[in-house]
Parts: structure tokens; C-alpha cells; sequence
């Protein structure tokens, strides 16, 4: 998959697709956290809901300049 996404983005979308590849590894190989830490990062907004966010966005920008 990610050879693909090289060959068909831009640079920047490989960046994203990379970093959201390392962090499902580090989230994969974390301590589970509690129902008390999640509602914490929920209350403070955490960046780490939504790992796909910059990505989506990029590919969406990508997509509008091919139109």
C-alpha cells in the first residue's frame, strides 16, 4: 500500500501516510490506558483522536486540483 501512495501522491502525502504508519506501531506496542486517561485526552482534545485527520485533508486538497 504504501509503495503505491509513493508513486501516485505528493511527497507530503507519503510524509503523513508514514507518520500515521509509526504511530499505529507505537499505539499498538503502548500500555493500554484506562477509561480515566481516555476521557482525559478526550476533554483536553487530543490530537491523537483522529490520526487520520492531516492525511484526509491532504488527499482531499490533492484530489480538488486533479478536478
Amino acid at each position: 500500500m504504501i509503495s503505491r501512495i509513493r508513486v501516485l501522491c505528493s511527497p507530503q502525502s507519503v510524509e503523513c501516510a508514514d507518520k500515521i504508519m509509526h504511530s499505529a506501531l507505537d499505539i499498538f506496542f503502548a500500555p493500554n490506558k484506562t477509561i480515566r486517561e481516555l476521557h482525559e485526552i478526550v476533554k483536553s482534545g487530543g490530537t491523537d483522536l483522529d490520526p487520520l485527520k492531516e492525511f484526509s485533508e491532504l488527499a482531499r486538497a490533492q484530489l480538488r486540483s486533479l478536478a
